[in-house]
């Protein structure tokens, strides 16, 4: 599948982030051939900015910043695509959402390829969301890894009770519910919830 990611994913592979996990699953399958992961020629600057502000901060070691954006810029082996084609249409995203030029060009090149957008900067999500289609889906990690059903992966932890893992369910849901574009009939029931509807 191809997909554009920006610098706000691409930091988690060098960073303790958030979602740190899921962005090096998403370099893993990358790397298994299972994804074709495309960004302007941009993102490397911009996960540097990152990445420098990280090792200044102590978020790095020392001498750390510099190896990491070395392996983004040489060593992952994104397609890293021109800018200059993207810009006009990134000025106009720009003008109409609020967002600055450069993270335009990502939602650009998204659209230009007519695949997904990665992010996880949550500004580009609020700022686009009424322009732009979303697809809102979660995998099992929203809950537990590999979990199914009422059933908890088998790992001695607490979780594995069944009645704590319906708890442990129904609080991920309705915190799902919470936090993303959902509408009125995805709204969870208890451990229960519908996500699926019909997309035209």
């Amino acid at each position: 599948m191809k997909l554009v990611l920006d610098d706000s994913v691409a930091v988690k592979w060098y960073l303790v982030q958030p979602d740190a996990a899921k962005a090096a699953r998403l370099r893993s399958d990358f790397h298994k051939g299972l994804h074709e992961l495309l960004a302007p020629d941009v993102l490397t600057v911009h996960a540097a900015d990152v990445l420098v502000a990280a090792e200044r901060k102590g978020l790095l070691d020392p001498g750390e910043a510099a190896p990491a954006i070395t392996d983004l810029a040489f060593r992952v082996g994104i397609d890293l695509r021109p800018v200059r084609p993207l810009l006009s249409r990134a000025t106009e995203i720009s003008l109409s959402t609020r967002l600055t030029v450069a993270a335009s060009l990502y939602v650009a090149l998204a659209e230009q390829e007519q695949c997904p957008f990665l992010t996880a900067d949550q500004k580009i999500v609020r700022n686009t969301r009424n322009r732009f289609p979303f697809v809102v889906t979660f995998d099992d990690h929203e809950i537990e890894n590999n979990w199914a059903d009422g059933v908890s992966q088998p790992d001695n932890e607490a979780s594995n009770d069944p009645q704590r893992f319906l708890q442990l369910r129904a609080n991920a849901f309705q915190a799902y519910y919470e936090h993303l574009p959902l509408r009125r009939p995805q709204r969870p029931t208890g451990s229960d919830m519908v996500l699926y509807r019909g997309l035209d």
